[in-house]
């Protein structure tokens, strides 16, 4: 079974990227399509590694895998990532970078068993 942090946050995570205040037009489309993101936890009681498959429209993440799980997180223009995902009483946020085919960053979350963090990798479908 799924560690509902892991999911969440790692779901998020690479899903989503972040540019405060830029204005939906501006978000370049260099990063949109599918991506399969591993999720991979370095410390804590979460579940060691899970994969998701993820799309970035304009700029925005989209997943719909699992319905239980609501995600927030934009892709900037520069590729930068920043997300926030949450499962019931967990959540967890990630940041990173995307590039033209692969992505890469870190995230930290909480739950019921504690505190865990660790790093994502991402790949272009």
């Amino acid at each position: 079974m799924r560690n509902p942090v892991t999911v969440m946050f790692f779901t998020a995570l690479l899903a989503g990227l972040t540019a405060v205040g830029t204005p939906r037009a501006a978000f370049a489309t260099d990063y949109e399509g599918d991506w399969t993101v591993l999720v991979m936890t370095e410390r804590g009681a979460c579940d060691p590694t899970y994969s998701y498959d993820v799309s970035v429209l304009r700029g925005a993440i989209v997943y719909t895998a699992l319905t239980s799980v609501s995600l927030s997180g934009t892709v900037s223009p520069q590729g930068e990532v920043l997300v926030h995902i949450t499962h019931f009483d967990e959540g967890a946020r990630g940041t990173g970078h995307l590039k033209e085919r692969t992505g890469a960053g870190s995230w930290r979350g909480a739950g019921k068993k504690g505190e865990c963090s660790g790093r994502w990798e991402a790949r272009r479908r």
